[in-house]
């Protein structure tokens, strides 16, 4: 299990989070809370969490602070930041020290899960590469197969660069370990993954005899085939190579439909099958891994059949994507500043273009495209709720393949821009419609769930809407108009307290002075006589 700890000044919250939340369902346990930086830092030291949620603002040793002392000390925890909207600044150098990430308060349960299953995930990929690299000193230890298939996840990890020794250096270098994939024109990652979980040792090895087996059966028909496992996520890594005609993609797919199904039957388990794109250099695979590891994310929307393939007319050149920053864009969204975000966005799109051949822009400014709708999907999310933050991601991943020009990504992201706005409008007029309830009936017993029952909308609904535009809550409102209105009824009539308080909708008279002095500072009375000056 991963350890989680909980740092925030507000108990409250601590507890929420603590307690409240199934992080079981993310292989994570909480091991302990604390209440601040200082008191944090210590149980740093002596729990040795993996994962920190802590919120940016706190007394004293606050969470920046908390994050710098993580990183001189050079403890390797994941910090996840909490911060409300005016904490911005902070967040922003929070990241520059190396925060996994930070989540805007209030936080629902479903976000805080999903940013720590992403920081698991992370957790995961860093711990399986430091397993396999850790006691391959040299080759001849582990033997030929184990030292290639390190060598291959140094490569689509992005960790391995070629260069001109690497073709005489047998024992270091990967060209006399890959000649047969590297002479080859196209090179492809196609990832395996299963859903369910596996503890039975025995059961995982006949699972993976099977897939190693079928899988390499079926694709050396192809070209030349590379493989690694990932055993933490319990997906096969195949890296085809294929000769001088690109692939037969139709008749790949259809093998690898096959393929799925012969796996399912099988081992009785989900199976995921998924192609990144071309690449015609070997050393820029992972580019290719890059693809169809973002495209597995997603496998729930892509059908019944599960085979996730994506393919086009691609080069070494893509690899490019990696100079084009979407930082500075992902600031812009998060201030919710939509219109500078979406020019920042183009300025990307525009270098990109200036940069690249005419005929890599398709690729590169759909892979621009696939960073910044991460970003546009929070946006989205915070200011328009989940489900239509979803609905976008849906029409997004389902258009892809048509996204081969910064305008299409425009348009889709305009068409639910005006939507929040719209949404936004409607939201308006639903809060004033229940100040003017309250206006005019103020005067009788009246709730919350009254004014949403005459305005058939749901409690929470509402009470969230109001405080949004109205910049207060239903209930302070509430107070505030009632006793201004028995404050005129105090300075301009002769009417008893008692029956001052019944006519702005307060029958105890006691609740009444209490909250009379609450807002005003003084008791009716008081009020009555200091306004007529004696």
């Amino acid at each position: 299990m991963i350890k989680l700890l909980v740092v925030d000044d507000e108990i409250w919250i601590r507890e929420r989070i603590s307690k409240e939340i199934p992080w079981e369902s993310v292989q994570t346990e909480v091991v302990g809370t604390a209440e601040d930086g200082q008191e944090a830092m210590e149980m740093a030291e002596e729990l040795e969490p993996d994962i920190i949620i802590t919120d940016i603002r706190m007394p004293g040793f606050d969470g920046i602070e908390l994050l710098r002392e993580l990183r001189k000390k050079s403890l390797d925890i994941k910090v996840i930041l909490l911060s409300g909207y005016n904490d911005f600044s902070y967040a922003k150098e929070a990241i520059k020290y190396g925060a996994f990430d930070y989540v805007l308060k209030p936080a629902e349960d479903q976000e805080l899960l999903n940013v720590v299953n992403r920081c698991v995930m992370t957790i995961e990929i860093e711990r399986e590469k430091e397993r396999r690299i850790q006691g391959l000193q040299e080759k001849a230890e582990l033997g030929y197969e184990a030292y290639k298939e390190r060598m291959l996840l140094n490569i689509v990890s992005g960790d391995y660069e070629e260069g001109e020794d690497d073709r005489q250096n047998e024992y270091a270098g990967a060209w006399k370990i890959f000649q047969d994939a590297i002479e080859k024109v196209y090179h492809t990652c196609i990832l395996v993954s299963v859903a369910q979980q596996m503890n039975d040792p025995q059961r995982r090895g006949l699972e993976h005899f099977i897939v190693i087996n079928i899988m390499t059966e079926i694709l050396e028909k192809y070209g030349a085939v590379h493989k690694a496992y990932l055993n933490s996520r319990r997906e096969w890594l195949f890296c085809l190579s294929c000769g001088e005609q690109k692939k037969d993609e139709k008749r790949l797919f259809q093998d690898l439909q096959m393929v799925r199904n012969l796996l399912e039957e099988k081992l009785k388990l989900d199976i995921a099958i998924g192609v990144g794109e071309a690449s015609d250099d070997f050393f820029n695979l992972a580019y290719s891994y890059q693809t169809v590891c973002s495209f597995m994310k997603y496998r729930k929307w892509i059908g019944d059949d599960r085979i996730i393939y994506h393919s086009s007319n691609i080069s070494t050149a893509v690899k490019t994507i990696g100079r084009y920053s979407t930082a500075e864009m992902a600031c812009l969204l998060r201030e919710g500043r939509f219109q500078q975000a979406k020019e920042t966005l183009r300025r990307i799109f525009e270098t990109a273009k200036k940069n690249t051949p005419e005929s890599r822009i398709a690729a590169i400014c759909r892979m621009i495209s696939m960073e910044a709708e991460k970003e546009f999907y929070q946006y989205f999310k915070i200011n328009m709720g989940e489900s239509s933050a979803n609905y976008f991601q849906i029409e997004f991943w389902n258009g892809i393949e048509e996204i081969d020009c910064e305008e299409k990504f425009f348009e889709l992201i305009d068409r639910f821009y005006k939507e929040k706005k719209e949404n936004i409008n409607k939201g308006r007029r639903i809060a004033l419609k229940a100040r003017d309830y309250i206006i005019n009936h103020y005067q009788k017993p009246l709730s919350l769930n009254d004014v949403a029952e005459e305005l058939d909308l749901n409690p929470s609904y509402l009470c969230r809407l109001f405080k949004e535009e109205m910049q207060t809550s239903f209930v302070t409102f509430l107070q505030n108009y009632r006793i201004e209105k028995a404050a005129e009824l105090l300075s301009g009539t002769n009417d008893k307290i008692g029956e001052i308080g019944e006519l702005v909708g307060y029958e105890n008279q006691q609740y009444f002075n209490k909250v009379f002095r609450s807002i005003k500072g003084m008791a009716p009375s008081e009020f009555r006589e200091k306004k007529r000056g004696r």
